[in-house]
């Protein structure tokens, strides 16, 4: 877009607590070619004095007296210098890349003449939450409206003002209702998108204007008037739905029991006949309970908190009206100082490499995992911790750690496999790298892959061998059936060196092949089997990647070899001669007793041997029993006895190597776990290599 194209409109009436936030976001816009029209409407307090003190170019005061948000955007539209025209609200925030999004896509849809966004909720406790998109970047037609099946805002909209001119301008018969009737009227002249993209944060508060029976009403005679075809016969009154309630179960889902505490006060003087504060706490019981659905509907923020934070500290602060004016002064610099945070997380570099972390209910190694990764040799990576609806303290953790490279998503209980296709869906970066939340990586990890994928410039996917970590603390590695070696899906389908967890892949080859395979529920191989049909693949037989057996992962369940069985007879069916339609019964307690016999420890043998007795393998458990008195002479005794070869090796100067964050792990079992452990593993860990 050339300079002056677009007008940004911010209609309000005593906003002096929210309209210095509301200005600094538009400011802060990646986009800076704009006009920036403050339309103030007969405020009684000190709201023009605020704006005027604001001294950036691209703002003008218009003082309009008592017009209404209508007469307010009418005046707009007869007097805006351009072509196109952004909504804003006095009370919202915008989100840096707004403008230039919507921009960019009325750029390659000349015939749009509005384009919406999806918003984020505030809450008045300043929590922010992300309210479910309910389908991808669509058109937006009359029954869209009328159903109110649309996920974008009112104020999030740019569109077209000579459109809006030729269709009659703005609808004075409905003065509660501002935005709905304009997108029926510009639906006549061209076509109307919404993006599905949160770019702009909605403040939800009692006051606002879409709040009160007598907006529902107009919106119902606003759908009458427009698309009575589309619009089902309503009561005559109809009833607000409780204000307080919604922001209780909202702040139930923060987990902020102070916010919790004032949200439920509140509602009780909303609805006093519903709510009684002798059963605030059995309330709060029950409000969990229904509350699960919302889990699935929307998300707490912390990052976007993180973001907005400089702004939502200018209007959450009580100043005295005597220190109000310097500081109202003091930040008429927002674009360059309030805006830093804001622009830093758009205005970054890229970085070349994604690490993609899912993690579920894992408090209890989610932080070695985390710092085993921030420590890597290779550091042009960021690392997306993909929160999927745990009941522990994983999130906690995780947003302990004040790595700016580190990102969480809590995304809800939407499954392992939902999880690692948001990853590829929305990072920006051109190779993704697993991680498991139980594992560690060798420091040395993504340094080694990424010199081979720029070594070999075909390669759509690498892996490394990986070491084992016993439930008991001790490492081994096992050794590679051959050296480093190409990858096709033959050698996938036969057997490979390689764990999944270890794989760093390309994420645009991973979109064009469709991604994770939707029949399977687990495992990455299916996506592996699809990308190597694009390209070559490659894994490094030495260990880089260190696997932790746990009884109860996914990977070692019967279901899973079920489903490996189930993937190759779709991918490679000439392969199934070499797996059995079902596994010999046995427990993952078996190779666990056999590795701790060779690390010679007999309590961790004989606790094995107990586990395997529980699981009714008491022939098994026995003969360990026997054999863990022998120390490590057992375990030769039954290779020999089994004819195996050597293929395990016990590594002590490993377990010395990652002893700091396996202590890591003991620590946060108790949640006694402090941040300078990671730093002590961080330097530990790179002394050992």
């Amino acid at each position: 877009m050339s300079k002056s194209q677009l007008t940004v409109i911010l209609p309000v009436r005593n906003g002096e607590k929210f309209i210095t936030a509301a200005v600094a976001s538009v400011l802060n816009q990646t986009f800076k070619e704009f006009e920036l029209w403050v339309l103030e409407n007969g405020s009684e307090d000190r709201t023009a004095h605020i704006v005027r003190s604001l001294k950036d170019p691209r703002i003008k005061l218009f003082e309009l007296g008592s017009v209404g948000v209508q007469g307010a955007l009418q005046y707009a539209l007869e007097n805006a210098p351009t072509e196109w025209v952004a909504r804003m609200d006095a009370d919202d925030l915008m989100f840096p890349e707004r403008l230039q999004t919507q921009l960019n896509f009325i750029q390659k849809n000349p015939e749009v003449v509005f384009v919406g966004t999806a918003y984020a909720l505030l809450t008045p406790f300043g929590h922010v939450f992300e309210p479910p998109v309910t389908s991808g970047t669509r058109e937006v037609t009359r029954e869209l409206l009328a159903c109110n099946h649309r996920f974008f805002g009112d104020p999030t909209v740019v569109f077209n003002r000579h459109a809006a001119l030729r269709a009659g301008g703005a609808d004075f018969d409905f003065p509660r209702v501002d935005g709905v009737p304009l997108l029926f009227r510009l639906l006549t002249q061209g076509r109307g998108w919404e993006i599905a993209k949160h770019l702009h944060l909605y403040r939800v508060r009692p006051g606002s204007l879409s709040r009160g029976n007598d907006h529902l009403e107009q919106a119902y005679r606003v759908r009458l008037k427009y698309a009575p075809e589309f619009t089902k016969a309503e009561p005559r009154e109809i009833a607000q739905p409780s204000f307080w309630r919604f922001i209780t179960k909202l702040e139930i889902l923060s987990g902020d029991i102070k916010s919790i505490r004032r949200a439920f006060h509140l509602r009780n003087q909303e609805e006093p006949w519903r709510t009684r504060e002798k059963l605030l706490l059995l309330y709060s019981l029950l409000d969990q309970f229904n509350f699960w659905h919302y889990r699935g509907r929307y998300r707490r923020r912390r990052d976007w908190e993180k973001i907005f934070r400089p702004l939502l500290d200018l209007d959450q602060k009580a100043l005295p009206m005597a220190a109000r004016e310097n500081s109202y002064t003091n930040i008429s610099s927002l674009g360059t100082i309030v805006g830093h945070q804001m622009k830093k997380k758009t205005a970054a570099r890229i970085p070349s490499l994604t690490v993609i972390l899912p993690a579920y209910n894992a408090e209890a190694t989610i932080a070695s995992a985390i710092a085993s990764t921030l420590n890597q040799t290779y550091t042009d990576f960021e690392l997306w911790v993909l929160e999927n609806g745990s009941d522990d303290r994983t999130a906690e953790i995780a947003y302990s750690f004040s790595d700016p490279r580190m990102k969480v998503f809590e995304l809800g209980p939407v499954g392992f496999q939902e999880a690692l296709k948001y990853g590829i869906e929305n990072s920006s970066s051109e190779w993704l790298a697993r991680m498991d939340a139980d594992d560690l990586m060798f420091p040395d990890r993504l340094k080694t892959q990424m010199e081979a994928l720029g070594r070999e410039p075909e390669l759509v996917l690498v892996g490394t061998g990986s070491a084992i970590l016993t439930p008991f603390g001790h490492i081994f590695e096992r050794h590679a059936s051959g050296p480093s070696r190409g990858v096709d899906t033959s050698i996938l389908a036969k057997g490979r060196n390689f764990a999944d967890p270890s794989v760093v892949f390309n994420r645009r080859i991973a979109l064009e092949v469709g991604g994770f395979d939707a029949e399977f529920t687990s495992g990455d191989v299916p996506l592996w089997f699809r990308m190597l049909k694009q390209g070559k693949g490659w894994e490094i037989t030495e260990p880089l990647h260190l696997y932790r057996i746990q009884p109860h992962s996914m990977s070692t369940t019967k279901n899973a070899y079920a489903q490996g069985v189930r993937v190759r007879s779709k991918y490679s069916p000439q392969s199934l001669v070499y797996w059995p339609d079902e596994r010999d019964p046995s427990s993952i307690w078996t190779l666990i007793a056999t590795l701790e016999l060779l690390a010679g420890d007999g309590r961790a043998v004989r606790e094995a041997a107990r586990v395997l007795d529980h699981d009714d393998f008491s022939g098994i458990a026995r003969q360990f029993r026997w054999l863990s008195y022998l120390g490590r002479a057992g375990y030769f005794a039954l290779q020999y006895r089994h004819r195996r070869r050597r293929i395990y090796r016990h590594r002590p100067d490993w377990e010395h190597l990652f002893a700091p964050l396996l202590e890591t792990d003991q620590k946060q079992k108790s949640h006694q776990c402090d941040n300078s452990l990671f730093t002590v593993s961080n330097s530990n860990l790179r002394n050992g290599t």
